[in-house]
């Protein structure tokens, strides 16, 4: 989307047309049935060749853009570029307010630009299926580093920029399919708003197991307060973490982003590497 396709909506192009002679559809074309109630197959015969999935883009602009606001839901989200429209749609009937990068002229812009818009816009949520990039900084480091400042500042406003700080929500396995996300957003929404109330955690996940904390606040702070850096870790820690991470069934075979596999991954390490102090690699290996 262009930038002038951004600043006016009516301008957008909602689906291009291959045939030259045919003019393109666009949202002001389709604007004044979305406006008046019409259903997707009174739409559909009017424009017998636009595709749904191009409807529904024209739905999520028109909420995003023309419409006026729920107020009785109080969280307003951002879905990044690698939501589906269907995702965006779920989110427009579910929270206050919804809209996506593309839709804000945001399309291409990196991560830190991304995060510094939705914290200046107010958004309370990011919708995202994000991959770790260990190359740069991603939304998850971006999300974390934020917090972490915040509870660093450890004044009165400390609370206040807290709660201007968006929080990241992952979809991880079948979240990430349209067809399921309505149906497992609906069921655990109100972990959801519980999460973002209490600011819980910079990110969150959602899976078929439910809403859990990836990172939570509560780790953060405990990191910042006692845990070592990780170049003080003893050398039987660290080669406990680096043989669980060789040998455990669960990190190879199951669902890592299963809450239970990383439950277990947990006090596996902490249990073999408070069981092992002082132990030799190979009397390790046989106490696993």
């Amino acid at each position: 989307m262009t930038t002038e396709q951004a600043a006016s909506p009516f301008d957008s192009i909602i689906q291009r047309s291959p045939d030259p002679d045919i003019p393109d559809i666009n949202f002001s074309d389709l604007l004044p049935f979305i406006r008046g109630g019409a259903s997707d197959i009174e739409i559909l015969k009017e424009f017998p060749d636009l595709k749904e999935k191009k409807l529904l883009k024209a739905r999520n602009l028109y909420a995003a853009k023309i419409s006026p606001h729920q107020t009785d839901r109080g969280l307003s989200v951002l879905c990044d570029e690698n939501v589906s429209m269907h995702h965006l749609h779920v989110c427009q009937t579910a929270f206050n307010y919804a809209t996506s990068i593309g839709f804000e002229g945001m399309a291409g812009m990196g991560d830190q630009q991304v995060w510094d818009y939705a914290q200046a816009k107010g958004f309370d949520l990011i919708v995202t299926k994000d991959k770790r990039n260990k190359e740069a900084r991603d939304l998850t480091r971006i999300a974390v580093c934020a917090w972490r400042d915040a509870i660093l500042g450890d004044t009165p406003q400390s609370l206040e920029v807290l709660a201007r700080l968006p929080v990241l929500l992952h979809l991880t396995g079948d979240a990430k399919e349209g067809d399921h996300f309505e149906t497992m957003l609906n069921r655990n929404l109100m972990d959801v708003f519980k999460s973002r109330a209490a600011y819980a955690a910079p990110v969150i996940r959602l899976h078929q197991e439910g809403v859990y904390a990836e990172i939570s606040t509560g780790d953060l702070m405990q990191a910042l307060e006692i845990a070592p850096p990780v170049r003080h870790l003893s050398r039987q820690e660290q080669w406990a973490r680096k043989f669980l991470r060789k040998t455990l069934p669960c990190e190879r075979h199951a669902d890592r982003e299963d809450p239970k596999v990383i439950d277990i991954k947990r006090r596996v390490t902490r249990a073999v590497a408070i069981a092992t102090r002082g132990m030799e690699p190979a009397a390790l290996q046989l106490a696993v």
